[in-house]
């Protein structure tokens, strides 16, 4: 089947060599029925064909039709489409307005359709938006755009995506992420390879109805994404170019920054110790702190031991804090203090370029573009650098055969230091974490800087004879970051291309062929001077992958208007898709030159693999919609998949999906409400399947692909080799099963306000799980098809025009999201106590997947201090009969408590003004409602024991328990090591509110561009990320849909854009 589509396909291609037909110009202008004006930016298409055009900033249009062409279709965003008859050289249209737009083409799966005949639930967005946002991943542009959808990411690395998530949670093992679709065939690659400026428009399909169609892989949505093409009648070329500055979007956590504040604080952790644990006298606990603070002797050894190991102060050691007042030595001078931020983060530069040109010329329509970024992060060797090129063509060669072709070739370059992680290579963790008395580079004991031979200052590792750092000494990543290196480079080749074969008036034959192919190589360095590596001689590690897909269809689609009052559109097709992927790598240790970045250089193996993974697809669908006065719409979908993830006795299923859309506000009864502009009612049931269950590891740590077999690790036996086992398949295994009910409606009112609100509930059955099995087995876990989900909720998108006039016009836009997640069904060995998931939730039937389980907070024992939990009395036979507290967090009770991570509300404002050339948009996001563990504050609140000397606090600390401050629920300080242990004191609000972008720009008067022969020339300035609010300064939401965080999880910010641009049209 794939030679046979190559080969049709490249028969078909040949004919963009086919001859120019006859043509004739046609010239006109497009003006508004409201107000006279000019109408810039509308489509101007021959009917039947590719052929066309828009007018420029006058409302004129020229095009170029055949000297058969019949009627010429006008349409735009907002405004009633015309079909108007070519009965001569000139022609001018008025167009009335039509709010809800309901004769608009929308993009559909394999098509379009008008949005009047949709029956599912999809929502778009245009490309001009998407321009306004500057990031280098425009899954990132999708936070508070649309309805329904919510996006989270862990970082703000340049080049870094968004997670993005469809009306819930898909699966509670397999992959939620929705389908990326591509001018029509499926794309696997990173969404970071396609430059914005490609971009035409962004749809969002959401329900069956409208994802069915694609089957196994759409059971979480699908995004298409459509880009350009030629749309004048001469070659329009489009300059846009920007710079600006990244910075850090947001103020880390409120920690200690004073040395004074650290040295008091630990002090008193060392004092309550022997106070309320040593029997020590509240004097003698004093001077055993102050004595101990920095380094003292070991009474049994008498060899020397570290505690802080860092002295700020120009007072000897034992001196540095007064043992009967706790505080600093009045007469200690500060002898330095280093911010580790602001020696390390410094601004970037953000910059992008892009040049494209399209136009139609006798029957070929074509876009080309250039696209350059280069986006600097505010860390050290981080940055994210791109370039992509495209062309995309299309030609009508006859009338009956019509070919196109899209190739774009993408090169991109990721600096991408390490940011995740307690590791020490991690400097957006530690230089949260380090204590502010840990200087960044080396001093010497009066102070001043200890210079080099070339008198350049040196980064402190923690290792000095006179000082010792305890926590993460030998490391300093803000000087090893500069020398490191940890770099990964892309070369993509992206195809899609196909023909479509008129076969009659109504039918036409399609066929579409995609492939893409993607080569990447990384290369990672620690360096052979300083830092962690600098004893075996530096580390070196290479890694290259390759990934191939092949997509294929091909389709018959009818169209046909029956009489006055029917139509019918139907689709048949068949598709095949194929994908590959192989990956190496190795690494060696102790190499001689680090200019030098070859393996070969290098004399220490350290690691050495290969691997690879393959999965094919093949499938068969139908699509049928029709119509009935154009008011009332019946749509089906059904398509059979077989899937190389499954045994070949389960390997095949079908996907169907029904629906039906009534245009309520053109019955009689409701003509005569005035206040009634357009509603319309959606209603729609469809089943698609999940085969998408690569994205786990077992118990053992083995990577699955095929879930069905068995699996086994190869293993060396003092150099023999040996087999593993590791996994045990399930040859029974099935798709998971994903249900979903859409009730909406689309409405306009007042010629003011338009939108829709829609209600689904969205149920997936047959769930994956991994279940342990009896130890006597031998088996750890065998996976099997057993469990039920549910989310259901309701979406709203409200567009409202405040003001339209001559001069001023300004639009607010509004989307909002409810949803709760249930699950249903667990498998009957978790139905009574359900599964733990880890130490922060547990799943139970008929609850949240992200409700919290567990210990609960009591707050501080007013007269000890000591921090209290509560926990089950229980009776002599294990009955709970009680409540009471402890201050052992161990003994405390883990309990399920009514905190879910799921927001109550989550969405975004956005409006855009006019004012003559002057325009100003503005984009938010909001969310209100559910609970974030917030594990980084709490790794900030610790009690000063073994594990956190050296680590910084957050300065709610400074709110702990004292003899005079009994009234406070911040317990006392006395190295008690489960003080700031996991419970409910963390959970945190999710509230935040994000100003995302801000864009003001100017258009100079077409009068004077016009003397220059430009058609339009705009200047701008443009912020992204300007304001964040949530309930803590650094607490960010968005990091993961479970809602947990970590003490670890101080990854890269967010990034702050500011930039100015120009947009140039010829």
């Amino acid at each position: 089947m794939k030679k046979i589509a190559l080969m049709l396909f490249g028969i078909a291609m040949l004919g963009m060599l086919s001859v120019e037909a006859q043509v004739r110009r046609i010239t006109g202008t497009v003006t508004s029925a409201d107000d006279g004006n000019p109408i810039p930016g509308v489509s101007i298409m021959v009917e039947g064909t590719t052929l066309g055009t828009i007018t420029n900033i006058d409302g004129f249009y020229q095009v170029d039709v055949p000297d058969d062409a019949g009627k010429l279709v006008f349409s735009f965003v907002g405004m009633t489409s015309q079909k108007v008859e070519i009965t001569s050289g000139t022609i001018d249209v008025v167009l009335q307005q039509e709010l809800v737009g309901l004769d608009e083409v929308m993009v559909v799966a394999y098509g379009t359709q008008t949005k009047k005949s949709l029956t599912g639930s999809q929502s778009a967005i245009k490309g001009e938006e998407l321009q306004k946002i500057q990031v280098s991943n425009i899954s990132r542009a999708l936070e508070g755009s649309v309805a329904g959808v919510q996006t989270t990411s862990s970082s703000g690395q340049p080049g870094e995506g968004a997670k993005v998530r469809i009306r819930g949670m898909g699966s509670l093992s397999a992959s939620s992420s929705p389908l990326y679709v591509v001018d029509g065939i499926p794309y696997e690659g990173n969404i970071n390879n396609i430059s914005q400026v490609d971009i035409e428009s962004m749809t969002v399909l959401k329900d069956a109805s409208a994802t069915a169609i694609y089957g196994a892989r759409a059971a979480n949505g699908v995004i298409l994404i459509t880009t350009k093409r030629g749309t004048s009648g001469k070659p329009r070329i489009v300059v846009d170019s920007k710079i600006g500055i990244n910075s850090k979007a947001y103020e880390g956590y409120d920690v200690m920054t004073d040395p004074a504040e650290y040295y008091e604080t630990f002090w008193e952790g060392l004092r309550n110790d022997r106070l309320y644990k040593g029997n020590l006298s509240f004097i003698e606990a004093g001077y055993y702190a102050s004595n101990r603070l920095i380094k003292y002797d070991n009474p049994t050894t008498g060899a020397a031991e570290w505690m802080l190991g860092y002295n700020n102060y120009d007072v000897p050691n034992n001196q540095v804090v007064d043992p009967l007042t706790g505080k600093v030595n009045p007469n200690a001078n500060l002898l330095y203090r280093e911010d580790w931020e602001d020696l390390t983060f410094d601004p970037g530069i953000r910059q992008e370029h892009s040049i494209s040109m399209s136009g139609v010329s006798s029957g070929t329509n074509y876009f080309m573009s250039f696209n350059y970024l280069d986006d600097q992060g505010y860390s050290p060797n981080s940055g994210f650098e791109r370039y992509t090129t495209r062309l995309k063509l299309a030609q009508d060669v006859t009338k009956w055969l019509k070919v196109h072709g899209n190739m774009s070739y993408v090169k991109t370059n990721t600096m991408n230091p390490t940011s995740a992680g307690s590791s020490s290579a991690n400097i957006f963790y530690v230089a949260q974490v380090v204590a502010p008395i840990y200087p960044i580079y080396q001093h010497n004991l009066d102070g001043s800087l200890r210079l080099d031979k070339n008198g350049n200052k040196q980064y402190d590792f923690g290792d000095d004879k006179d000082m010792k750092r305890p926590m993460m000494p030998l490391a300093n990543p803000a000087g090893t970051q500069v020398l490191n290196t940890e770099e990964t480079g892309l070369d993509r080749i992206n195809f899609t291309g196909g023909a479509t074969l008129s076969i009659t008036k109504d039918l036409d034959l399609i066929m579409n062929l995609g492939i893409d192919n993607a080569q990447t190589n990384g290369t990672r360095i620690d360096n052979n001077q300083i830092g962690q590596y600098a004893e075996t001689g530096g580390y070196i590690s290479k890694s290259s992958s390759r990934t191939r897909t092949i997509n294929t269809n091909q389709i018959l689609s009818f169209n046909k208007k029956l009489g006055e009052e029917h139509s019918l559109t139907a689709k048949a097709g068949h598709e095949y898709y194929e994908w590959d992927y192989s990956a190496s790598y190795g690494g060696k240790q102790n190499f001689l030159f680090p200019e030098i970045t070859e393996m070969d250089w290098a004399v220490v193996m350290s690691s050495v693999g290969s691997y690879a993974y393959d999965y094919t697809l093949e499938s068969y669908f139908g699509h049928v919609n029709y119509g009935f006065r154009e008011k009332y719409y019946l749509d089906g979908s059904i398509r059979y998949d077989g899937s190389s993830r499954f045994h070949p006795d389960n390997r095949w299923g079908t996907f169907w999906s029904v629906g039906g859309s009534w245009v309520m506000s053109d019955e009689d009864f409701l003509k005569d409400l005035s206040f009634l502009d357009v509603l319309k009612m959606r209603v729609s049931y469809g089943s698609i399947g999940n085969d998408n269950l690569g994205d786990y590891t077992t118990a053992s740590g083995s990577y699955y692909y095929y879930a069905y077999e068995d699996q086994y690790n190869i293993v060396n036996n003092d150099g023999e080799v040996g087999l593993e086992f590791a996994f045990k398949g399930n040859k029974d295994l099935k798709w998971e099963s994903n249900n979903t009910f859409t009730l909406g409606f689309d409405f306009g009112f007042l010629n003011t306000f338009t939108g829709n609100i829609d209600y689904f509930n969205r149920t997936s059955s047959d769930l994956l799980f991994v279940l342990p099995q009896a130890p006597s087995s031998g088996i750890p876990e065998i996976p099997f098809n057993i469990g039920k989900l549910s989310n259901k909720g309701v979406e709203l998108q409200l567009n409202t025009k405040l003001i339209s006039t001559k001069d001023f016009s300004w639009d607010v836009t509004l989307n909002a999201t409810h949803y709760k997640t249930t699950i249903d069904e667990l498998p009957d060995m978790y139905k009574e106590e359900g599964l733990t998931r880890g130490a922060y939730q547990k799943w139970d039937e008929g609850s949240s997947p992200y409700l919290f389980y567990m210990r609960r907070y009591a707050g501080v024992d007013s007269e000890t201090g000591q921090g209290l939990w509560y926990m089950d009395v229980t009776d002599d036979e294990g009955k709970v009969t009680g409540e009471t507290t402890t201050a052992v967090w161990s003994d405390a009770t883990r309990y399920k408590t009514d905190k879910d991570a799921t927001p109550d509300l989550f969405g975004g404002i956005s409006t855009t003004a006019q004012f003559k050339g002057f325009d100003l948009s503005v984009q938010t996001s909001f969310q209100i409602g559910g609970y974030v563990y917030d594990g980084v504050y709490g790794g900030f609140m610790h009690s000063g024991d073994a594990s956190s000397v050296g680590q910084n606090w957050h300065r709610d600390i400074l709110k702990r328990w004292t003899p005079s401050n009994t009234n406070t629920s911040v317990p006392r300080i006395d190295r008690y090591v489960d003080a700031n242990n996991i419970s409910d004191r963390f959970l945190t609000k999710a509230d935040y509110f994000s100003l995302r972008n801000i864009v003001l720009g100017y258009t100079l008067p077409s009068y004077i561009t016009k003397e220059w022969s430009i058609e339009a020339l705009r200047f701008y300035v443009a912020a992204d990320n300007l304001l964040f609010m949530s309930r803590r300064q650094g607490f960010d939401p968005r990091m993961y849909f479970s809602g947990v965080t970590t003490s670890t999880d101080m990854n890269y910010s967010p990034i702050k854009t500011i930039s100015a641009g120009l947009n140039l049209t010829f």
